[in-house]
């Protein structure tokens, strides 16, 4: 009984963590498709805008891809293992204390 106990956490651990991986995945996919779209935004204009304001939308065109990248590289972390390290040293004496 024990033993099927805890196969049933792994496997709720598994799944929980595959929706947060799934879930981050797809923000930042939405992210990066958002970016792109501004970057397109940005070249449609440029025929558009005369004189030093075109540099504006230029500029937007050339860096947004490299930012876009940056951003959608970018995996978070579930908050629970965002631990102040003054936790995690707790968490380290109550798992030896345990023992």
């Amino acid at each position: 009984m024990a033993l099927k106990l805890e196969v049933m956490k792994k496997q709720k651990i598994t799944i929980s963590s595959l929706q947060a991986k799934a879930e981050d995945h797809d923000r930042r996919k939405r992210d990066y498709l958002i970016a792109m779209c501004i970057r397109v935004i940005c070249i449609l204009v440029i025929p558009f805008v005369h004189g030093w304001w075109m540099i504006i939308p230029a500029l937007g065109a050339i860096f947004i891809p490299y930012f876009a990248v940056i951003v959608a590289n970018v995996a978070t972390l579930p908050a629970k293992n965002n631990l102040i390290p003054h936790e995690i040293e707790a968490s380290r004496k109550d798992s030896q204390s345990n023992d």
